[in-house]
């Protein structure tokens, strides 16, 4: 994680991955919020992965009642993430944003996250990393 904070809006695209696209604010709605954990991602697997829409990292962002909050769809609309399957091969990096809707009054207290692909990670916690 490089970076979680409360964000106003988030600059999204309906054809994203276009050489046309065009990015516009959208926000959260009415008694919510949206909270943006900024990662860095290193593909040192064997395979490559597609970070937006086949999810090989599952997420949680967890309050300080313990609700857990699943990340926004459609995470490849979001300007700076890699678009849908443009998959990062073995060896190389990618920065993800992933965005989560939550109420107003939600104090984020910690981020999870765990390799999909490990069949044991839906049997433990995953890692977790404290949000200040």
């Amino acid at each position: 994680m490089t970076s979680a904070e409360f964000v106003p809006d988030v600059m999204v695209s309906d054809n994203a991955g276009s050489t046309s696209a065009t990015y516009a604010p959208q926000g959260p709605g009415d008694g919510a919020r949206y909270f943006a954990v900024r990662t860095h991602v290193v593909n040192d697997g064997q395979k490559s992965v597609d970070l937006t829409c086949s999810s090989p990292i599952t997420n949680v962002l967890i309050d300080d009642r313990g609700r857990k909050f699943d990340p926004l769809d459609g995470l490849y609309k979001i300007q700076g993430n890699p678009y849908c399957n443009d998959a990062v091969q073995p060896g190389f990096e990618a920065d993800m944003t992933y965005v989560y809707r939550v109420p107003s009054s939600a104090t984020i207290t910690s981020w999870s996250f765990a390799d999909a692909a490990d069949p044991t990670s839906f049997s433990r916690p995953g890692t977790i990393v404290q949000v200040d």
